[in-house]
């Protein structure tokens, strides 16, 4: 049979990895970013570079997150006013495009150029009838 015996080296020995490593401060907790904070990050910066709107589930393939995620994070973007969702489908909105006036004038001046509509008969009480 064999013996089971104690090491014969009982002094520890100093490997070249230990040493004196300045430990890091420590992070508060309001200094964390949550997983919740890097998901709406990383949604802001694929909306941005879509070039068209896109659905919640598209953006969760690419960011490789689950969609229920990807949605929190477009409802909370929505919420501060820097995404949009008409059909289903999201945008990123620009902050400085939606305080321009340009926006508005290029609306009022298609709604100038369109033509009136053409009254209804019943508009018209000084009509003869045959």
């Amino acid at each position: 049979m064999h013996s089971v015996t104690s090491p014969t080296n009982v002094t520890p020995t100093k490997t070249r990895l230990t040493g004196d490593v300045p430990r890091q401060p420590q992070r508060r907790h309001r200094d964390k970013v949550t997983r919740a904070d890097r998901t709406v990050i990383a949604v802001r910066e694929a909306l941005a570079r879509a070039d068209r709107p896109v659905r919640a589930r598209v953006l969760a393939l690419d960011l490789g997150l689950p969609p229920a995620e990807v949605t929190a994070g477009l409802r909370r973007l929505q919420d501060v006013g820097a995404a949009l969702s008409h059909a289903r489908r999201w945008v990123a909105v620009d902050a400085t495009a939606a305080t321009a006036p340009a926006t508005t004038t290029a609306v009022t001046s298609a709604a100038a150029a369109a033509p009136e509509p053409a009254p209804a008969d019943h508009e018209h009480p000084a009509r003869e009838l045959p």
